[in-house]
């Protein structure tokens, strides 16, 4: 309800741009979460030795800290996909125009519109498969990322 009320105060209620508040307000304390984690299992000496070597700061967070914290930051981009994705009921509560549903709403509202009682499966199940394709697409083209960076802080070295 407090988030409700205050999309409607900022006139953001049945947009997109309010939409992509929610979900980032939902998504970023995880994202710090993972980030922060990436970032301290570096060792100091790596950031200590780019400085010795005359790198900026600049240089050190893209040259040095990027590849390594590279899996952290797809860890990040997965979980943020397949959260927004596949969520339901902020799309479904902060939207009310039909051109603006995300998937999961719409295969709701397809279900709804036939004949009280008559669900047409074969329409809502094409549609959670083609619901799902850029899901697998994303996890599978992004998996050995996700793995890496699950794995990074698990060996102590």
């Amino acid at each position: 309800t407090p988030m409700f009320l205050e999309l409607h105060d900022l006139h953001l209620l049945n947009s997109l741009a309010g939409l992509v508040i929610v979900y980032t307000t939902f998504n970023l304390p995880f994202g710090l979460f993972v980030m922060r984690n990436s970032f301290r299992q570096i060792p100091r000496e790596m950031e200590e030795s780019a400085v010795v070597d005359g790198a900026r700061t600049r240089q050190i967070l893209v040259r040095v800290m990027g590849p390594l914290v590279f899996p952290g930051i797809m860890t990040v981009c997965i979980y943020t996909f397949l959260f927004s994705w596949t969520e339901f009921l902020a799309a479904l509560t902060f939207l009310t125009s039909n051109n603006l549903f995300t998937l999961p709403v719409e295969l709701l509202y397809i279900q709804q519109n036939g004949a009280f009682g008559q669900v047409n499966y074969a329409l809502l199940e094409s549609g959670a498969v083609i619901a799902m394709l850029p899901a697998v697409v994303v996890y599978l083209a992004l998996q050995r990322y996700y793995v890496a960076g699950l794995f990074s802080g698990a060996v102590k070295g």
